[in-house]
């Protein structure tokens, strides 16, 4: 398990969506899955109680895995295309992860298939794409720190990534006006996701405050690579 390996277009990083935690561990294990190789989704056949364990539900809790995957079924997830209109505003391709799912009740196994329409972000990327180990995210109990570490591995190599405000609560679809307080986010999403990185994943991170006025418009990320415990 430790090796496997998550590799997906930065479209898709990019995108905007939101899930719980256990449904986007789902999507990279489901991504894991994928060969260098593939041309095509493969349905791919879990026991649920192994796929409970790793997902750290316990090996017993059937209903909130079945109930984790419906909702998941449902999730809309919107990436920005490449083509535009004469305004120049991006086309926009929504799309569920999963277009499947078999619940095999009397071999207590589950089968999943990723959509057909999302292969030109998952199978056969040689450019704008980025990687990383499932073991970086399956500890993380956050979906925020989820979706803010695959942001920042993006740049792992560039060391620093500034985003807007406004731009980042887009990606992770917050929409809760308790988040409008830029106090509140910073403690629920942007700490949060900061101690639970720095604790779980291949990566150190902080960020600074950038200001317009008074008012913080947009962060300032810092990624360092830590290598010594996840080679």
């Amino acid at each position: 398990m430790s090796k496997e390996l998550i590799v997906k277009h930065n479209q898709i990083i990019e995108s905007a969506y939101t899930m719980t935690s256990t449904e986007a561990k789902i999507v990279a294990k489901l991504t894991s899955l994928i060969e260098k190789d593939d041309e095509d989704f493969k349905e791919h056949i879990f026991k649920s109680a192994d796929l409970l364990k790793e997902l750290g539900l316990g090996s017993e809790n059937h209903l909130a895995l079945e109930q984790s995957i419906d909702r998941l079924m449902s999730r809309i997830i919107e990436i920005k295309l490449d083509t535009k209109n004469k305004k120049g505003e991006n086309d926009i391709l929504k799309i569920t992860f999963v277009s499947s799912c078999i619940y095999s009740h009397s071999t207590s196994e589950i089968i999943l298939r990723y959509d057909p329409n999302l292969k030109p972000y998952f199978l056969q990327l040689s450019q704008n794409f980025t990687k990383y180990f499932l073991k970086n995210i399956l500890e993380l109990k956050s979906f925020y720190a989820i979706r803010i570490y695959e942001l920042l591995k993006q740049y792992e190599k560039l060391k620093t990534r500034v985003v807007k405000i406004d731009e980042l609560k887009e990606k992770l679809q917050i929409t809760e006006k308790s988040y409008s307080i830029y106090n509140r986010f910073k403690e629920k999403v942007l700490l949060v996701a900061e101690r639970e990185i720095n604790e779980k994943t291949d990566l150190k991170v902080s960020f600074d405050e950038i200001k317009t006025g008074r008012k913080v418009t947009a962060i300032k990320f810092n990624i360092e690579k830590r290598t010594e415990e996840y080679i």
